[in-house]
């Protein structure tokens, strides 16, 4: 399975990839921001989303929107530290997005 991995913390990000190749799976990117994710969704075609739910340009939720309005919607799997803003306003967003399935993990 083709994942696109979008986080902006490099640690994170690195440790998302390793763990999807180690699983079988394989990474597409990271990207460190949503504006990447989606110009790199367009190009390669993932199978499923793996995005942070705060990055700079455009948030992981309106990243994996914008994707489904160009008919690119693919599952979702949304991640959040344990710091994100106003956690209950990014849980309703989850569950109202317009993605084919999300899911919030912690990343911490």
């Amino acid at each position: 399975m083709r994942v696109l991995v979008a986080e902006d913390d490099p640690v994170i990000a690195l440790g998302l990839v390793e763990r999807l190749r180690t699983l079988g799976h394989e990474a597409v990117g990271p990207v460190s921001d949503g504006e990447r994710a989606v110009a790199l969704a367009q190009e390669a075609l993932p199978d499923v989303y793996l995005f942070d739910i705060e990055m700079p340009n455009l948030d992981g939720l309106d990243a994996a929107a914008r994707l489904a309005d160009e008919g690119l919607r693919r599952p979702v799997v949304v991640i959040r530290g344990s710091t994100t803003r106003a956690s209950s306003n990014v849980r309703s967003r989850a569950v109202s997005a317009p993605t084919s399935q999300s899911r919030s993990i912690p990343a911490n």
